[in-house]
């Protein structure tokens, strides 16, 4: 099993509109980059869903997704139909990797996205990277089984 874990009541906004928070990626019991990993939540996982769309067509068989804070990502390569890789890494090197289900993984996405924008949404916290994380939920949450 894998999951996007995100913490909404961690999240803090900057004065410069920035908002921070705990988000990473478990399988298996085991947290990549760390299970209090703390980065920019709304930027990532906007930028995580940008290639679902040819993930789920079928067009794409590789998804890097970066962390802002350090050299990090999570790499997910296609075996062969929903399994597929899952590939923690720091500057290039492997720290840990696991077989998952890329559906699993875009839902659970879709889970913390939706986590975070209502932590947002309570707060009354609006930005374009806000925005920008809604638009991709909306655009790909009916493609999603």
């Amino acid at each position: 099993m894998v999951t996007v874990e995100v913490d909404a009541s961690t999240l803090a906004m900057s004065s410069h509109g920035s908002i921070t928070g705990v988000v990473a990626v478990r399988t298996d019991g085991a947290f990549f980059p760390a299970a209090r990993w703390s980065d920019f939540p709304v930027v990532l996982l906007g930028w995580w869903f940008e290639p679902v769309s040819r993930i789920l067509a079928g067009t794409s068989r590789v998804w890097e997704c970066r962390f802002m804070d350090g050299p990090l990502s999570v790499r997910l390569e296609q075996q062969h139909d929903d399994v597929w890789t899952l590939l923690g890494l720091h500057s290039g090197r492997i720290e840990f990797s696991a077989t998952v289900s890329c559906q699993a993984f875009v839902r659970s996405l879709l889970e913390a996205a939706r986590q975070i924008l209502r932590e947002c949404r309570q707060r009354g916290w609006q930005s374009r990277d806000i925005e920008a994380l809604d638009s991709e939920v909306r655009r790909i949450q009916d493609d999603v089984v």
